[in-house]
């Protein structure tokens, strides 16, 4: 998956969980993360490791609005900028 397309699955991602379409987001989730993981984009772990634990702390406590927010406001935009 490009890091267009993983960009659109995160914000649309994002949405379906502020709209409480949990089960289109949490498919969504999944993907995304399998898309974080893929070798080709190692530089980037470092710096979502933390994000990553806070979106999983978050979804296993029910805060689908903190997982909307992470996914938005850091995921995203490092997918834009994967080298900054």
């Amino acid at each position: 998956m490009t890091d267009a397309d993983t960009h659109a699955l995160t914000l649309g991602c994002a949405r379906d969980f502020r709209l409480a379409r949990e089960a289109e987001a949490n498919t969504a989730f999944a993907r995304i993360v399998d898309a974080l993981l893929e070798p080709s984009r190692a530089s980037l772990l470092p710096r979502l490791a933390p994000f990553l634990t806070d979106m999983d702390a978050a979804q296993r406590r029910g805060d689908t609005l903190r997982v909307a927010d992470v996914l938005e406001h850091v995921v995203a935009p490092l997918l834009l900028r994967p080298g900054t």
